[in-house]
């Protein structure tokens, strides 16, 4: 029951500590899922709150991975270490049956939380890579972008390890 209990705090700490971005436009549905933005502040409340996620995972047996999106030759000058490399563009993210969304399938079952991040310079592609692995049945909570990209989060990268 404890471990229950934790867990919803843990929950409800990560949505106050969060953006949430599951807004549609002009009314009309939007085709991508929920998911969770980690952004970087200046009080490090989001390092604690992936400390804690990281720490409930490892004791309770949920999977995790980091998923670099970058190309693979920006990948191998440089990831977070255990990150895996799958390039993601607007067209192989495009839809279901799309290189990208067929790749995160073959390799994540939809249990895995996966952390995304890119190069920071495409603010669509942190909607639409976290947006799309959610509607691919990962789910709100399961697809979490690391705003900012490599630079902003290679520093941290420890709070990530298993």
């Amino acid at each position: 029951m404890k471990k229950i209990r934790n867990f919803f705090v843990l929950v409800t700490a990560a949505i106050l500590a969060v953006s949430v971005n599951s807004c549609s436009e002009n009314g009309k549905e939007d085709p991508l899922g929920p998911h969770i933005k980690f952004v970087l502040d200046e009080e490090a409340s989001i390092l604690e709150t992936i400390d804690k996620t990281v720490k409930y995972d490892k004791e309770n047996g949920v999977d995790y991975a980091i998923v670099d999106y970058r190309s693979a030759s920006e990948y191998e000058e440089g990831h977070i270490k255990g990150a895996v490399n799958i390039h993601a563009t607007v067209y192989n993210t495009e839809s279901e049956d799309a290189e990208f969304c067929v790749k995160l399938k073959e390799m994540f079952p939809t249990s895995t939380r996966l952390y995304f991040y890119g190069d920071g310079k495409d603010s669509n592609l942190e909607y639409v890579v976290p947006g799309r692995a959610s509607n691919l049945g990962f789910g709100r909570n399961n697809s979490i972008v690391l705003v900012g990209g490599y630079e902003k989060w290679k520093p941290y990268e420890d709070h990530f390890q298993k």
